[in-house]
């Protein structure tokens, strides 16, 4: 069935229907509707084996968040949270109005703003009273795709990068709450007259997990497509994020985008030599490259780390946010 009449026989009268976004996971749609602009999602079941969980775990965000701005869920004409067509799974979202994506930040305004957010929100997650069921089984899991890749023997030029990556991989073995799970600054819609951060997107992947994930995450898409790390953005990044959580770890910080951006890096060869089966792709080879880009950003992250170690030092100490998290 086409989507504009999935979306008119659960949602409502529309008009048009477009793409929206350059996601590589879940379809996404700009809805024209009567009642003005939404977005409809097909959810991947490649991807969630189980929307059902998926849908779960998204309700008990939404209605636990109350201090970071995050986007509204558009209940079908039967008042449920989603609508199974074909046995697919979709969803209606409220339209953010005014508000932007960005790959990466061009300011230390933006950086920090986006940072807090994310911060602000795995602080008011610590609380939820549900613990929530895992959306994606391995996904932060550095060593998971790693057998995979020994697995297929995919050996390469990344080999000594990851077996260092591997070895502090018990930094983040441990959870601290719930995070958000694909913590990347695309993933926050800002407001183009003063970059304040106007939702909080993608909530699919909360889960149980380490700070540290959404920390590196957030630092990777940063700078993955820089030639350099900058440093007032990231000590930007490291005020934003360091503010509301209070004490942070500094070899956490110091780990956690390496360790981010070379499982990102082996999950991407491994689909490709799967055939291209969980990321979205336009032609067979895109995810070596995606690959690559991972990779570069985690050797170029290694050549910093001196200079990165002391502007994390001196953000800490400026801020007072020195010290090891608790939780």
């Amino acid at each position: 069935m086409e989507p504009l009449r999935i979306y008119q026989e659960h949602w409502g009268e529309a008009s048009s229907i477009e793409v929206l976004g350059e996601g590589h996971i879940n379809q996404t749609w700009r809805v024209t509707s009567a009642a003005g602009i939404r977005v409809m999602q097909q959810i991947n079941k490649r991807v969630f084996k189980s929307p059902a969980v998926v849908m779960e775990n998204l309700c008990h965000v939404l209605n636990h968040v109350k201090g970071v701005p995050l986007p509204r869920l558009l209940l079908t004409r039967h008042e449920q949270t989603h609508a199974v067509v074909g046995g697919e799974w979709y969803r209606a979202w409220e339209f953010v109005d005014g508000g932007f994506a960005k790959k990466s930040p061009d300011t230390s305004i933006e950086a920090e703003n986006v940072a807090r957010a994310f911060a602000q929100l795995l602080e008011e997650l610590c609380s939820l009273p549900n613990r929530l069921a895992l959306p994606i089984p391995g996904f932060h899991s550095f060593d998971h795709f790693h057998s995979q890749y020994q697995a297929y023997r995919l050996h390469s030029e990344h080999d000594m990068l990851l077996e260092r990556c591997q070895a502090q991989s018990a930094l983040l073995a441990e959870s601290t709450g719930v995070i958000h799970g694909d913590c990347k600054f695309a993933n926050v819609l800002l407001s183009p007259e003063d970059s304040r951060v106007l939702a909080v997107l993608d909530l699919d992947t909360a889960m149980q997990g380490h700070w540290g994930y959404d920390w590196g995450d957030l630092v990777r898409s940063a700078f993955v497509d820089r030639t350099e790390v900058d440093e007032s953005m990231l000590r930007a990044l490291v005020r934003g994020f360091a503010g509301p959580l209070g004490g942070l770890d500094k070899s956490v910080l110091l780990y956690a985008p390496l360790y981010v951006a070379c499982t990102l890096g082996v999950r991407y060869l491994v689909d490709h030599h799967e055939g291209d089966r969980w990321f979205r792709v336009g032609r067979h080879g895109d995810n070596l490259t995606r690959a690559a880009r991972q990779f570069s950003f985690a050797r170029r992250w290694e050549l910093q780390k001196p200079k990165v170690n002391e502007w994390i030092d001196t953000e800490l100490q400026d801020g007072g946010a020195a010290g090891v998290v608790s939780r």
